[in-house]
């Protein structure tokens, strides 16, 4: 989630109708403080905001109509997913108006974004409510925590299990990992694409405490077989 995206779905956004407004919120939810790359599946938006699938899929369309959203990259969330018949559409939300240029560096990026589609579910239990920052004053560190905690829960039910909750707990573990232990944002993002992507350590790593406590191992992991990821470099401190 980002706190910034949330407050400009919520206040800015030229929404025309309360369902307009659900679904920005939800795709918002899963956006980067900049408002790019949000790639919920659409049964998620659904659990979100309890409307129909085909609703959803209208509302998205109305939305990038008006320019207040737009397809983002599909090699982005490529990068993220690597099953492509799991990835969902990716969107940009237009924050400051106009067309977002595609990440520098970024890989897997191409100019064409008809592929993927939306997703649905896989037998996930009732989502708990989405992560809700309840302190007036949140820790530098706690927008971005919230954002790589649905990350990875987008990841680990990409890979065919269960969604992991987006608990207050689950996002502190990240926190901490970047307030208490000195990891960026960047070198857990890395480290969570890693993982997702590895054969073994994507079924052990399936909570934010594990990403915290196994993150040196990861890195070891890295470093030894180079298997190449966005944000490597970063990850294994080079």
């Amino acid at each position: 989630m980002s706190i910034e995206a949330i407050v400009w779905a919520l206040n800015d956004a030229a929404c025309e109708s309360p369902t307009e407004k659900l679904v920005l919120i939800a795709l918002a939810n899963h956006a980067r403080p900049d408002g790019t790359a949000a790639f919920p599946a659409v049964a998620t938006i659904g659990r979100y905001t309890t409307l129909s699938e085909r609703a959803i899929r209208n509302t998205l369309r109305v939305l990038e109509a008006r320019g207040v959203i737009e397809r983002c990259d599909d090699g982005i969330v490529a990068a993220y997913i690597k099953r492509a018949d799991k990835r969902p559409f990716g969107y940009n939300l237009l924050m400051c108006g106009g067309h977002v240029a595609p990440l520098e560096g970024e890989r897997g990026a191409s100019d064409d974004i008809d592929g993927g589609h939306l997703t649905t579910e896989r037998g996930a239990p009732d989502a708990p409510e989405p992560y809700k920052n309840r302190t007036t004053e949140p820790s530098l560190f706690m927008s971005e925590a919230v954002r790589l905690t649905n990350l990875l829960a987008d990841l680990v039910e990409a890979n065919g299990f269960d969604r992991p909750a987006t608990t207050d707990k689950a996002v502190a573990h990240l926190e901490k990992a970047m307030r208490l232990d000195g990891r960026t944002s960047e070198q857990l993002e890395a480290a969570i694409h890693w993982a997702c992507q590895h054969d073994f350590w994507s079924i052990n790593i399936r909570s934010t405490d594990k990403v915290r406590k196994h993150f040196d191992r990861l890195r070891g992991e890295a470093r030894r077989t180079m298997r190449p990821l966005s944000g490597i470099r970063e990850f294994m401190g080079e």
